[in-house]
C-alpha cells in the first residue's frame, strides 16, 4: 500500500477488525492522478482530519524518539560534543585572564552550535523521501512537519548545552557565578538553536547528505573567523561587517564573554575593552537572538512549503499558513501512536498475512508522484 508500513503493522497488530484498520490508517482515498498532480495545485486544500496540533504533537513525538534511538543521531552528537569540549577545557585550563580567555569561551560555543547543527543537516535529506511520501498521502501538513522537525532540533540544543557547559566550563576554571554560567548557557544555547535552524533549511534544499554538508560548511568557518575574536569587531573590513553581525556567534559570545569577564576585575575589563565587548549590550544581544531564531523559523515555513508542500511558495501564503488552524477537508485521521509504530518495527513484528486497507493507493510502477 502507500500507507507508511510502520503504521499499518501497528494498526493490525493492535485491532484484528479490518473496518478498525481502516479507520486509523492514514491512507488517503483518492485516485492517483490527484496524488501525482498535487505539486501543480497551489490551490490544494491543506485541511485534515485532525488538528494541525494533533499532528504536530505526534510528530514530536515521532522524531523524537527516533533522534534518540538512532545510532547516527544522538549517540554522534552527544559524545563528540563531550570529547570536543573536553579537550577545549583542558587545553584552556586555568589560564587566567588574559586574551586567550576569549578562544575558551568561543570555541566551545561554536563546538555546541556546529556539533548540534551536524546532526541535523545530515540527516533531515535521510527523511526526506518519507516525508514526501507521508505528506502526499495526506498525512499532515507543511507547517506540523517543519514546526515539529524545527521543536526537536531546539530541545535537542538544550538538552546538549547542559552536559557540555558543565564539562568545558568547570575544566577552564571560570566564576562560579550562578549569573554568570546562566548567561554562558543562554548565549551558547540560543546561538546553537539558530544554527539548527539554518541546518534543516539546508537540509531541506539538499537531496543528498553530501551536498548538505558541503553548503553548510562554510557556515562553521564563518563563525570562526567573524565572531569578533580572530578579528576585531573595530578591525573587520566594512563589506564583511554584514557577516558578522548576521552571525548569531557574535551576539552570543558577547554574552558569555562579558558574564564572566566582568567577574575578573580590571584584568577582565582589559580584556573586554581589547575585543570590543561590552556588558550594557547584553540585552539587546538577547533580543537579536530571539529575532533571529523566529526569522528563521519563517524562512524555514517558507522553504518547507516549496521543498514539501510543493507550491505554497509566496509570503503571504507562508504568513496565513504561519497563523492558520482552520480544519476542513475531510482525510482518514493522522494516527496517534508513532513510538508504538516504530518499537513493533524494531522487535522484527510482521504483518505479512494482515490484509490492507482497501481503499489504499496502489504504487504501481509510477512513483513519480514520490519523489
Amino acid at each position: 500500500t502507500n500507507d507508511n508500513p510502520a503504521d499499518h503493522l501497528m494498526d493490525v497488530l493492535v485491532s484484528t477488525d479490518v473496518a478498525a484498520v481502516k479507520k486509523t490508517s492514514i491512507t488517503v482515498s483518492r485516485p492517483l492522478s490527484e496524488a501525482s498532480d498535487r505539486d501543480d495545485d497551489d490551490d490544494f486544500d491543506e485541511a485534515f482530519a485532525v488538528s494541525e496540533w494533533t499532528q504536530y504533537w505526534i510528530l514530536v513525538r515521532r522524531f523524537s524518539y527516533v533522534f534518540i534511538v538512532d545510532e547516527d543521531q544522538f549517540p554522534e552528537v552527544l559524545m563528540p560534543g563531550c570529547v570536543v569540549t573536553m579537550i577545549n577545557g583542558l587545553a584552556f585550563r586555568n589560564f587566567g585572564t588574559n586574551l586567550y580567555i576569549g578562544g575558551a569561551i568561543l570555541y566551545n560555543i561554536i563546538a555546541h552550535g556546529m556539533i548540534c547543527s551536524n546532526g541535523v543537516v545530515l540527516n533531515v535529506p535521510n527523511e526526506r523521501d518519507l516525508i514526501l511520501r507521508e505528506f502526499r498521502n495526506g498525512a499532515y501538513s507543511v507547517k506540523a512537519y517543519w514546526f515539529a522537525r524545527a521543536t526537536v532540533s531546539i530541545w535537542a540544543a538544550v538538552f546538549m548545552g547542559f552536559p557540555w557547559v558543565a564539562i568545558w566550563y568547570s575544566l577552564v576554571g571560570l566564576p562560579a557565578s550562578i549569573s554568570a554560567i546562566g548567561h554562558t548557557f543562554l548565549g551558547s544555547t540560543l546561538n546553537a538553536l539558530v544554527i539548527s535552524l539554518v541546518a534543516s533549511i539546508v537540509g531541506l534544499l539538499n537531496q543528498t547528505q553530501l551536498a548538505a554538508g558541503q553548503v553548510f560548511m562554510p557556515i562553521g568557518d564563518s563563525m570562526t573567523i567573524f565572531a569578533g575574536l580572530l578579528i576585531v569587531r573595530r578591525f573587520i573590513k566594512p563589506y564583511a561587517l554584514p557577516v558578522y553581525y548576521g552571525l548569531p556567534i557574535s551576539y552570543a559570545y558577547e554574552i558569555a564573554a562579558t558574564a564572566i569577564l566582568e567577574l575578573k576585575g580590571d584584568d577582565g575589563k582589559a580584556v573586554l575593552k581589547y575585543y570590543d565587548l561590552h556588558p550594557t549590550d547584553r540585552h539587546f544581544d538577547y533580543a537579536v537572538l530571539v529575532a533571529m531564531i523566529l526569522f528563521w523559523l519563517f524562512l524555514g515555513l517558507l522553504v518547507a512549503y516549496r521543498k514539501i508542500g510543493g507550491g505554497t511558495t509566496s509570503l503571504a501564503a507562508a504568513a496565513a499558513a504561519f497563523g492558520s488552524s482552520s480544519v476542513t477537508r475531510k482525510t482518514v485521521a493522522f494516527s496517534d501512536q508513532p513510538v508504538a509504530y516504530i518499537l513493533a518495527m524494531l522487535r522484527g513484528i510482521k504483518a505479512a498475512d494482515a490484509p490492507p486497507p482497501e481503499d489504499a493507493i496502489p504504487l504501481g510502477d509510477d512513483k513519480d508522484h514520490l519523489v
